[in-house]
């Protein structure tokens, strides 16, 4: 074998590990973003909900309210439910009944 061959394999090789370097970052960076974006939205459905049950106590609706850590809590199991792809209803039900668990443990009463 010719001694001119080894820098064209050492730059063929080079080239095919900085791609695959590339693209792996990018793979990396996308999933990372898309996991932030669902936190995201599960953090402004946790507050909207609990600003929610807030206006309906003040209302004369229910009486007790749960912090805002419960409807988190809540909204973030719902999105990690979803990016699983696991939404069925045995996954809903079991999520209901840890949040009525945690608003029952953490509600605070409206005087």
């Amino acid at each position: 074998m010719d001694g001119s061959f080894i820098p064209l394999i050492a730059g063929l090789a080079g080239a095919l590990i900085g791609g695959a370097s590339s693209v792996a970052t990018i793979l990396i960076s996308a999933l990372f973003e898309n996991k932030r974006h669902l936190n995201r939205l599960a953090y402004e459905a946790a507050l909207q909900d609990h600003e929610t049950a807030c206006e309906l106590a003040q209302h004369g609706g229910p009486m007790t309210i749960a912090p805002l850590t419960s409807y988190i809590h809540f909204h973030v199991g719902y999105m990690k439910l979803i990016h699983k792809g696991n939404l069925s209803t045995e996954g809903l039900d079991a999520l209901r009944a840890e949040r009525d668990q945690l608003f029952q443990r953490h509600s605070t009463s409206k005087e």
